[in-house]
């Protein structure tokens, strides 16, 4: 059975200045969990009860595995209804260079709700982005809600971590790849013209973009709604499926 060090090192991770004292980050359930393991993501160990079976192959003495008891396992789980399995994982190093290949470039601009961000990262990864772009004050990747609602693709999606000001100006790549931003003030979808790539921003629904970053922006887009909602706006999340959908379809 793991050690009592263990549960308390596990239930510290939960918090962002613990995940960054050890570098670790915590993965917990079925399908996340395998994902991970498919991933070349360092697995430091993996938790869980008598009955899970890994879908793959783990090479002998490269990660620790232990059997614990369902009771353990509620002990230590980061959510209300425990897992049947979770794995302590090493963050990777931050990457130093941005992949510009690819048509639609996404950036968020502080978005604060790690669900919206774990969502933002399944969506890149549904619609074949492989590199997002985040600011600095944009929620933590590695938070448990992040992780938990990325289901799986958080593995799959290279996320760079960046001052979006130094972002625009110091990639000389980026100076004739156009800019656009959703917007409630923008102009509405189906009359923007899409070029052959393009940087997509969203920023938070309670503060929108930030003034730092407008004298980069070429167009705002705005998606219009139909009759009259009740909704003054849609969240990050949701205008990045509609938009994401829209500019990466053909």
């Amino acid at each position: 059975m793991p050690t009592l060090k263990e549960q308390k090192l596990i239930r510290s991770l939960r918090l962002k200045k613990f995940r960054q004292e050890h570098r670790l980050f915590i993965v917990e359930g079925i399908k996340n969990v395998n994902c991970l393991l498919a991933s070349s993501f360092k697995t430091e160990a993996v938790y869980h009860v008598d009955n899970w079976k890994s879908e793959i192959p783990l090479p002998a003495g490269k990660t620790e595995m232990h059997i614990v008891s369902p009771e353990w396992m509620k002990k230590v789980s980061l959510f209300e209804s425990s897992s049947s399995v979770l794995a302590i994982v090493r963050i990777p190093e931050p990457k130093k260079k941005f992949s510009f290949d690819q048509s639609v470039i996404p950036v968020l601009a502080g978005i604060n709700d790690p669900g919206n961000l774990g969502t933002i990262i399944r969506l890149c990864d549904w619609f074949g982005i492989k590199t997002l772009v985040v600011s600095e004050n944009t929620v933590d990747e590695f938070n448990p809600k992040t992780v938990q609602a990325t289901m799986g693709a958080l593995f799959n999606v290279a996320v760079y971590r960046n001052g979006l000001k130094e972002f625009f100006t110091e990639n000389e790549q980026l100076y004739h790849i156009p800019v656009f931003a959703a917007d409630m003030r923008g102009r509405p979808l189906s009359s923007i013209h899409q070029p052959e790539k393009m940087i997509l921003v969203f920023g938070s629904e309670s503060h929108g973009i930030p003034e730092e970053l407008h004298s980069f922006i070429r167009e705002y887009i705005h998606i219009p709604s139909k009759g009259t909602p009740l909704a003054e706006s849609l969240n990050a999340a949701m205008a990045a499926s509609i938009l994401l959908h829209y500019f990466t379809r053909s």
